[in-house]
């Protein structure tokens, strides 16, 4: 008895600490987009941000084995690599969506952080709500498969890139929201459609949400850097 609540309060322990780890990591991601908030982002900075929040993740992984299994470490790094390169897809559509809403590139920088910022928030609500559906009912298993099959019948049937609003922007358009603040919604609402197969493609690695909000987290932080060096 004791051994399983000494157990329990060192899990509780691991998501403090790493709570606070990852607040700390937003907290530095927000300072320097605030503080470049009417700047262009140039392909060297954005370099050097990328570098950092890859090492970030890595190290992370490394010393994950302190506190979780070998098991936990391997998935973390598969599902960090998965969610990073399936984010690429992302910054094609940001660009068209700035094009088309004639975005200036000084103000990209904080329209972007914001977003992602938002997605970040749905997308751990999405992954919470699959993993506890996946452990009630074992058939949603064959859903999630059902869904990436469509998406890749969907990407093999037009292998265009394009963009147009749907109706939950033309709604807010309707409540007078333009420019900069469309975008961020925009943004938000396009990375979290995103989500809808890159998550049941993490899951299929792993169902512990531990392993798969902390790799969604550090691959979408550099995820704004790597828009600005495409």
């Amino acid at each position: 008895y004791n051994w399983r609540n000494r157990k329990k309060l060192m899990s509780a322990k691991v998501y403090i600490y790493t709570i606070i780890f990852l607040l700390v990591i937003f907290a530095f991601d927000l300072t320097h987009a605030w503080r470049n908030r009417n700047k262009i982002t140039t392909a060297k900075s954005a370099t050097k941000q990328i570098s950092i929040y890859i090492a970030i993740a890595i190290t992370f992984g490394i010393l994950m084995r302190n506190w979780t299994t070998p098991e936990a470490q391997e998935s973390f790094f598969a599902a960090w690599a998965l969610e990073y390169s399936l984010s690429i897809d992302n910054l094609f559509v940001f660009i068209l969506i700035f094009r088309r809403l004639r975005i200036d590139q000084e103000k990209q920088e904080v329209a972007l952080f914001a977003g992602i910022s938002l997605s970040l928030v749905l997308r751990g609500i999405c992954i919470i709500a699959g993993v506890a559906l996946l452990n009630k009912f074992a058939f949603m298993n064959f859903g999630f498969a059902a869904l990436l099959f469509y998406t890749a019948f969907n990407l093999l049937r037009n292998n265009e890139t394009e963009w147009e609003e749907g109706k939950t922007l033309k709604w807010l358009r309707s409540k007078n929201i333009h420019g900069i603040r469309l975008a961020f919604f925009a943004i938000a609402i396009t990375d979290l459609m995103f989500a809808f197969d890159s998550i049941p493609a993490v899951i299929g690695i792993t169902k512990d949400p531990y392993v798969i909000l902390t790799s969604n987290f550090l691959a979408l932080m550099g995820l704004r850097q790597l828009y600005f060096l495409v």
